[in-house]
């Protein structure tokens, strides 16, 4: 039981990094385009 729940916790974790990534990724180019205006 606690194994599912550590696997549970870890796949978690993994997405939100995931979503962390690509919304700092978008935000970075975002603050690229500005600059260069």
């Amino acid at each position: 039981m606690s194994y599912y729940i550590l696997y549970l916790f870890t796949w978690n974790l993994l997405t939100i990094s995931l979503i962390f990534h690509r919304l700092f990724k978008y935000m970075y180019m975002v603050s690229v385009m500005l600059k260069t205006l």
